[in-house]
């Protein structure tokens, strides 16, 4: 005895029979399984077969975003590991022109040559008075900063000098 097929299906056949190309036992059960899916959704089976692969673009997308954020997240990184590096030059810069000032030196040629042997370039260099020496000084951002745009130049500002220049 067949089922009877509500109006909605096509007329392929009751459910539960063969369908062409299941001629093996356990084959038959999921050939008509896979039939009576299909049927169940309005027969939409080229719905189906029009869906195939979609996981595959899907999981490639999100792989695609996952490197991308990546990449983005790596360049933050390295434009704050510059910045970090330009900021302990700057430092270093400061202090040796406030110790050259101290011994009668020229503070921004000391302050000039301590920046670049710390892989940074002096851009500005004031004597305050008093001892105290203010520095501005850039680094370029390594690899992937510039590539991603996070900033190829990290830029720091030291004042270095007696503890008696404090309060200005």
């Amino acid at each position: 005895m067949t089922t009877p097929r509500p109006a909605s299906f096509p007329a392929a056949g009751p459910v539960g029979a063969p369908v062409a190309g299941c001629r093996a036992r356990a084959a038959r059960a999921r050939c008509v399984a896979r039939e009576f899916r299909t049927r169940r959704r309005g027969g939409a089976r080229r719905r189906v077969e029009k869906e195939r692969g979609s996981g595959t673009v899907l999981v490639l997308g999100l792989a695609a975003v996952v490197v991308l954020l990546g990449t983005v997240l790596a360049g933050l990184g390295q434009a704050q590991a510059a910045h970090s590096a330009a900021q302990g030059a700057a430092d270093l810069a400061a202090l040796a022109g406030a110790d050259a000032l101290r011994h009668g030196e020229d503070a921004c040629a000391v302050g000039r040559a301590v920046a670049e042997r710390n892989g940074g370039v002096l851009d500005t260099c004031v004597d305050e008075g008093g001892g105290v020496v203010r520095v501005q000084m850039h680094r370029d951002a390594p690899g992937v900063a510039r590539l991603v745009g996070a900033g190829a130049r990290a830029t720091a500002t030291a004042r270095a000098g007696p503890a008696s220049a404090r309060a200005r």
